[in-house]
C-alpha cells in the first residue's frame, strides 16, 4: 500500500500534478510512494537526492500550541467525528458519502529542510513544516463503491487554515474499480482520495492515474507516459 501522507513534494515524489487527460513522457521513471505538495518544490517525475525532506518529527501533546500557530487538537476540532457530503462520480452518477474520523494518535511537528544533492544547482526556496496526527478514516458511499477503513495521517501545513489528508485507494472492500473511469488504455491504473476539512464541511476528490511504459530501442532507456483522469468529487 502506498503512503497515505499528503506531504510536501519530496525528491522522490510520484507525479500527481498532471493536467487532466494530458500525458507526460518521463525517462525511465518509476512512481514512488510519496504524495507531492508543490509548495515545497522538488522534482516532478524524477528521482533526485535533493529537495525538501523531513529531517525531524517532534512529538507534541494534543493541546500544545506549536510554532506554526496551532495545535493538533485544533486540527481534530475540525476533522474528528462523522461527516457527510454529496459525491458525484465522473460518469454523472450521484452517491451519499459518509466519512468517519477517529482514534487520533502520535501528534507531531514535521520539520522539513532543504537537502542538497551537492550538484550546486540549488533553488532558493523555503520548506513548509506541518503538524501531523495519525488516525483512522472510514469512507462509505451508499452505492457500495466505497466501504473502507484506512490508517491515514492528517496534516495541516504552515500557513494553511485547515487540515487535509490523502489516501491511496488500494485493496478496496467496495466495488470501485479505477479502470471503469480510465480515459484510455493503460498498463496500470491507481486512484487516490484527497479530503479537506473545514468548519463548513468537507470537500475532496478522487483522482485516477494511468501509466503506460515502452521499452527503448537498442538498449536505450524506455519511456513512461502518465495521465490523470477524474473519478469523483464532493
Amino acid at each position: 500500500m502506498r503512503d497515505t501522507t499528503l506531504g510536501p513534494l519530496l525528491s522522490s515524489a510520484r507525479l500527481v500534478a498532471l493536467a487532466p487527460l494530458v500525458a507526460l513522457t518521463l525517462v525511465a521513471c518509476e512512481p514512488t510512494d510519496q504524495e507531492p505538495d508543490p509548495g515545497n518544490g522538488g522534482q516532478f517525475g524524477e528521482e533526485t537526492d535533493s529537495g525538501c525532506q523531513v529531517l525531524e518529527e517532534l512529538a507534541i501533546g494534543l493541546d500544545d500550541i506549536t510554532d506554526l500557530g496551532f495545535s493538533a487538537q485544533d486540527m481534530l476540532d475540525v476533522a474528528d467525528g462523522d461527516h457527510s457530503a454529496d459525491l458525484t462520480w465522473a460518469d454523472g452518477a450521484a452517491a451519499a458519502l459518509s466519512l468517519g474520523v477517529s482514534g487520533a494518535t502520535n501528534p507531531r511537528v514535521l520539520d522539513y529542510e532543504y537537502v542538497s544533492d551537492g550538484s550546486g544547482a540549488e533553488p532558493a526556496m523555503d520548506c513548509t513544516d506541518g503538524v501531523a496526527v495519525d488516525l483512522t478514516l472510514a469512507v462509505v458511499t451508499d452505492d457500495g463503491l466505497l466501504d473502507e477503513s484506512f490508517a491515514v495521517t492528517l496534516v495541516q501545513w504552515e500557513g494553511e487554515q485547515f487540515p487535509t489528508l490523502n489516501v491511496d485507494l488500494d485493496d478496496l472492500s467496495g466495488t470501485l474499480d479505477a479502470w471503469d473511469f480510465a480515459t484510455e488504455s493503460f498498463d496500470e491504473v491507481w486512484a487516490d482520495l484527497s479530503i479537506a476539512f473545514e468548519t463548513t464541511g468537507v470537500s475532496g476528490e478522487i483522482k485516477g492515474y494511468g501509466e503506460t511504459a515502452w521499452e527503448g530501442d537498442d538498449g536505450d532507456d524506455g519511456v513512461v507516459s502518465m495521465s490523470m483522469f477524474e473519478i469523483a468529487s464532493f
